[in-house]
């Protein structure tokens, strides 16, 4: 029993981390999007 549920929540815990990676890849093309759109500015 117990090792079932440690099974199942170290699969929980890999699926949020590929969701967070997913994210912050999202993410970081987002804001480098924003920064070349915004590009006149900041240079």
């Amino acid at each position: 029993m117990h090792r079932t549920v440690g099974r199942s929540f170290y699969q929980r815990l890999a699926y949020v981390e590929r969701q967070n990676a997913q994210f912050q890849r999202q993410h970081k093309k987002e804001v480098l999007l924003h920064q070349l759109g915004h590009g006149m500015h900041v240079y």
